[in-house]
């Protein structure tokens, strides 16, 4: 049979669309496979960058901060994404031993994938699919440095009241555990001082108050605001709770005194009848009157003068005998044997904790007031620009050590957080290379689960103790952590699948 011209031309037609399919395939290929290689290296670029981004912000179990960073990430680097990428970003910790040296390091690991609409796309020519995802990862390491060239500045904000005297699992009471460990810590840091420039240390104990010595006496100081009245006391009959003298009153003010006084002004002497009608509507006539009751604890005043200090207010200092039990002011109040000690870089002025006596109630937000207090007055020593510049390379901690709630007055600190206390604080030190370190530690006390405290210093800062034998490796953890700066951040391995 013979071919005619016509039907050979179908033939070699036909020849030819099978010979263009595999040309035309190879084509989408070298096309559209380079275009997702740059986007795989485009993705690798990106979650790179995204770790080392969030290595070095180092926000420990902040998932979605960094899933939004890392988004933001990716988002800028590679374009034409259908969808939202997906994203997750891991964290955990580890050492590298670099010779006989631990360096304790951050890890962060982000896996990315995109998914992206193809251009050549067919059931009949050899293509990608529709749409295809390119996935990649990249770990991100942060090595803290630990104090390094830096100088440390350490208030220990210890609780005194009278749960700490009792005795621990070592039959040791918790405030002598405290008080030894305080000590040993203290001689640690204090002993690497050797040039002008130097480690300092606070103590400042508390109990419903913080005491401090003024002119060789131990006041029973507060340092909070108060208001003048209390709702529906008429104020020709009330004397101010701030122009109270209370020193004078607790040492001076007896039951039957007080009693005849409040019935008949002819009995009040040189007591003043309105001044008694104020103590009345704290007291309520019983022998057990704790100081600053939250009904008369101005918060928002207190918040905003929080480095104002009170200490030169002494109508508001009282220190009743202890041994004559006076009807005022009960000793389980102001009556520990304990006393501030103002930064110092002097082992032996830490020495006198050593004779500081637990007794009382737990009014943890004096203790924290006056820690901050010490620190302001040490950044207020700091006159010149160079002076100024140095401070700021110091690192700042405020450590509270506490083993329990609130007692009596369960409100206040809650209160005071709530009003911004702890922030305020905070804020005053930002200008800092490294922020404040505020942290808890609860000597066999789930201060974790503290609400006041968490929003305080914040979860990731309080610890709980519950064995005698940690109590130092904990509260020198707290130390390490406070110290750590923002570090070295190394891109650790990129990965292309």
């Amino acid at each position: 049979m013979i071919s005619t011209p016509h039907k050979q031309q179908g033939t070699a037609a036909i020849y030819l669309v099978f010979l263009l399919v595999p040309l035309f395939g190879a084509v989408f290929f070298a096309l559209e496979g380079t275009r997702y290689i740059q986007k795989q290296n485009r993705l690798a670029d990106a979650s790179e960058a995204a770790a080392l981004a969030i290595t070095m912000a180092n926000r420990e179990n902040k998932t979605s901060y960094d899933r939004d960073l890392a988004t933001t990430y990716v988002q800028s680097y590679v374009r034409d994404i259908m969808d939202t990428p997906e994203l997750s970003v891991s964290v955990k910790k580890g050492e590298d031993i670099v010779g006989k040296v631990r360096k304790p390091f951050f890890q962060y690991k982000v896996n990315a994938k995109t998914k992206h609409k193809s251009w050549f796309s067919s059931l009949l020519i050899p293509s990608f699919s529709s749409t295809e995802s390119v996935v990649n990862n990249a770990i991100a390491r942060n090595y803290p440095e630990i104090a390094g060239d830096k100088y440390v500045d350490i208030v220990f904000v210890s609780d005194f009241s009278g749960s700490m005297a009792e005795r621990w699992d070592s039959g040791k009471s918790k405030i002598d555990v405290l008080k030894s460990a305080v000590l040993k810590i203290g001689r640690e840091v204090l002993a690497e001082n050797d040039d002008e420039d130097k480690n300092r240390i606070g103590f400042v104990p508390f109990n419903m108050r913080v005491q401090r010595y003024v002119n060789g006496k131990n006041l029973c100081v507060t340092q909070l605001s108060y208001k003048a009245y209390l709702p529906g006391h008429n104020a020709r009959y009330y004397t101010p709770y701030e122009q109270v003298n209370w020193k004078k009153y607790a040492l001076e003010l007896n039951d039957k005194k007080f009693r005849n006084c409040w019935y008949d002004s002819r009995h009040c002497g040189d007591v003043s009848q309105n001044d008694l009608r104020t103590i009345y509507s704290i007291s309520n006539r019983t022998n057990n009157i704790h100081p600053d009751p939250y009904k008369y604890v101005d918060i928002d005043k207190t918040v905003k003068n929080v480095f104002i200090d009170k200490i030169y207010n002494t109508k508001l200092h009282p220190k009743a005998d202890y041994y004559k039990n006076n009807y005022l002011w009960s000793k389980y109040s102001c009556n520990a044997d304990f006393h501030t000690i103002a930064m110092t870089e002097n082992i032996n002025e830490l020495n006198a904790i050593k004779k500081m006596k637990a007794f009382g109630g737990t009014s943890v937000y004096q203790g924290i007031i006056q820690g901050a207090q010490l620190l302001q007055q040490e950044k207020n020593k700091y006159v010149t620009q160079k002076e100024k510049e140095a401070y700021k390379n110091r690192i700042k901690m405020l450590l509270i050590l506490s083993d329990g709630v609130e007692s009596p007055y369960t409100e206040t600190f809650k209160e005071l957080v709530e009003k911004g206390l702890c922030q305020k604080i905070k804020n005053e030190f930002s200008d800092g290379d490294v922020p404040l370190y505020m942290a808890v530690l609860g000597i066999k006390f789930d201060a974790s689960k503290q609400r006041a405290f968490q929003r305080c210093v914040g979860t990731d800062n309080i610890v709980d103790v519950k064995n005698v034998d940690d109590l130092i490796i904990k509260i020198k953890d707290m130390i390490k952590k406070g110290t750590q700066s923002e570090g070295i951040t190394k891109l650790h391995y990129r990965h292309l699948n």
